[in-house]
């Protein structure tokens, strides 16, 4: 199995695009999980090394992969929402910002309203399924990876504005 880990790492480290809309990496994560029970798990590595990646590609390859690692870790959690049965909170803490919040709520509701995506062999009915802690903790973890994902690129965009509105007035 690890050598199955170690396959799917170096897919990730890639960037894989999209079909259909979709982003491929999250789908294939999502998948692997699925297909190795890893939300089942009591204990298990997947996770972290999936998180660790994904931040090493963040940082290493700066502004020019931030939406591409959004959309991915943005779908990966419509995708962890959809099987796991959970108790009916936010996923959000009360630190966080609204307009971050928003934008979130906005791209999960278009994803579950866009019928190829509802309709789409990849999620795989498991009514009843309880995610276990490690499960959980890399679905808060993704959270946050998606929160830092979104500062960087309005941090990175307001910059850029700013540059452009000094040349304008020059």
């Amino acid at each position: 199995e690890n050598q199955y880990m170690d396959i799917l790492i170096n897919c990730i480290r890639q960037n894989l695009g999209f079909f259909n809309g979709r982003p491929i990496a999250a789908c294939v994560v999502y998948r692997c999980l699925l297909q190795w029970k890893s939300f089942e798990a009591e204990r298990t590595d997947h996770f972290d090394r999936i998180m660790t990646c994904m931040h090493s590609a963040v940082y290493d390859k700066g502004y020019s992969e931030l939406a591409y690692w959004f959309s991915n870790s943005c779908t990966l959690l419509v995708l962890m929402q959809r099987t796991f049965e959970t108790a009916p909170t936010t996923i959000f803490g009360p630190r966080r910002r609204l307009k971050f919040v928003e934008l979130v709520k906005r791209i999960i509701e278009e994803l579950k309203g866009n019928p190829g995506f509802r309709n789409t062999h990849l999620i795989e009915e498991l009514s009843g399924h309880k995610a276990r802690r490690p499960a959980m903790l890399f679905k808060g973890h993704l959270t946050s990876f998606l929160e830092k994902v979104y500062e960087m690129m309005m941090g990175h965009l307001t910059q850029e504005l700013r540059q452009l509105f000094f040349c304008s007035i020059t």
